[in-house]
């Protein structure tokens, strides 16, 4: 194994953190420091940390970390191996209370930074999005996309507090707050990214019978051929959200429906199921799991064509109650020699979705392939009720060292059209962490999902 030259910590421990998600339980902000430095540098000498932010009781447990502990603005200083910023008790209710901390506080700070943080060195920010008096608001994303302007951006990782009790059987872990841990790195030449400050309040209107904020899913075992779709979600997390935003007999649409899961559990939910699947081996899995559902409810429509042809449709019913999706993960799966690519292709799974050239999951330019599928959403949400909701189930993405805030990207582009009332995270905890980046760098496996729920308001 490599030579550990980011922590002190142990292969487990290491290892164990690479996870994009953790409970309260599991970690502190105490943990970030120990993974992020070292006690000390190559010569010997006690790293410095930068902090900013915490109470003087936090202060005195991020000093058992045996680093020197910074907190002031001090120009004489030596350089930082760290940085860790906690936003955690200021609340931000909208972009202008972001822009305003921004100005007289955060960036004093991250200018400091970028004069006495050492290169290849990380910056943490820990904050929660706003949420209070039937108002969202993703603060969040906001000051990820201002301090991306300063560092790279390497990636987020979710503390899950305030744990509940339920009594829903496929769930395991699962509460009513979360935490972003927004990690950043000081690089030679840093990208600026212009950033479009969001304009949007969001009202937060949450449906009965709803998950909690962030839940650990407990799915059954899939069978063979539903394996064969690289995108796909399981039928019992479909089937709560249906139940939580639909009645019996409403009709259900999934623009991009793969192996048919949505359709699946619309059916067993006693709701009308209809689709579009651009792919003939995943239509034609979906089709077969349809015509063998033990259900009284039979009304569904599947069609094998690209969803910008609906209106050539004139079987499909001209409203739908619920849209709820997931969709291709730009193209994630045409990358040459990555490790998702390589374990589907030793399985013998399907290495893309296909190799129609309109397929969203061929494009190579990101901003083209958001703003088709943007199009796409925009177009079939006409057919939407008024007041009726539209979940997309999306994770941001990671691609060459770059971070793209996919799910951030959508809300920011389709907000302009519907209102976002809820964000909710589908944590996977059955899956093997893969020692990327080992004893180097920070890199995360993503194992959590943002699921959006969108509100159409009016009368269109």
């Amino acid at each position: 194994m490599k030579v550990n030259r980011l922590n002190d910590l142990d292969p487990k421990t290491y290892i164990k953190f690479l996870k994009s998600w953790a409970s309260e339980k599991e970690i502190t902000a105490r943990d970030f420091i120990l993974f992020f430095t070292k006690e000390k540098d190559e010569q010997g000498n006690i790293n410095n940390v930068f902090a900013w932010g915490f109470p003087d009781s936090e202060l005195q447990k991020l000093q058992s970390t045996r680093r020197n502990i910074f907190t002031a603005l001090d120009k004489n200083a030596h350089d930082y191996s760290y940085a860790l910023i906690n936003l955690q008790n200021f609340e931000f209710k909208n972009a202008e209370s972001v822009t305003t901390f921004f100005n007289e506080k955060l960036e004093p700070i991250l200018l400091f930074l970028q004069n006495h943080l050492c290169l290849k060195a990380y910056v943490t920010i820990l904050v929660r999005n706003y949420s209070k008096e039937s108002l969202y608001f993703p603060c969040s994303w906001m000051i990820g996309e201002l301090v991306r302007t300063y560092f790279h951006m390497k990636d987020e990782k979710l503390v899950c507090q305030d744990l509940i009790n339920d009594e829903k059987n496929f769930l395991g872990l699962k509460g009513k707050e979360v935490v972003y841990a927004l990690n950043f790195r000081k690089e030679e030449n840093s990208p600026i990214k212009t950033f479009e400050k969001p304009d949007f309040s969001i009202s937060a209107e949450y449906a009965q019978n709803q998950l909690p904020q962030w839940f650990v899913l407990k799915p059954p075992p899939r069978k063979e051929k539903v394996k064969l779709h690289p995108g796909k979600y399981p039928e019992i997390l479909v089937a709560d959200l249906i139940k939580s935003y639909t009645q019996r007999g409403d009709i259900i649409f999934d623009p991009m429906s793969g192996t048919g899961s949505t359709q699946v559990a619309a059916l067993e939910c006693g709701r009308k199921a209809y689709g579009f699947e651009i792919a003939r081996h995943f239509f034609d899995i979906a089709t077969e799991r349809l015509a063998n559902i033990p259900t009284d409810q039979t009304e569904y429509q599947l069609i094998n064509n690209d969803v910008r042809k609906i209106e050539k449709y004139k079987t499909l019913p001209g409203t739908f109650d619920y849209i709820i999706t997931s969709p291709p993960y730009w193209d994630m799966l045409n990358m040459k020699g990555a490790d998702t690519q390589k374990r589907r292709k030793q399985k013998g799974l399907h290495i893309n979705y296909s190799d129609l050239k309109k397929d969203l999951g061929n494009y190579e330019n990101y901003e083209d392939f958001l703003d088709q599928l943007v199009e796409i959403y925009e177009r079939i949400v006409l057919r939407l009720k008024a007041n009726g909701y539209f979940t997309i189930i999306v994770k941001n993405i990671k691609k060459k060292g770059i971070i793209y805030t996919f799910a951030w990207d959508l809300v920011q582009r389709l907000s302009k059209q519907m209102e976002l009332t809820n964000v909710q995270f589908w944590l996977q905890d059955d899956i093997k962490i893969a020692p990327y980046g080992w004893g180097s760098a920070w890199v995360s496996n993503t194992f959590h999902q943002y699921i959006l729920t969108f509100k159409k308001t009016g009368l269109s």
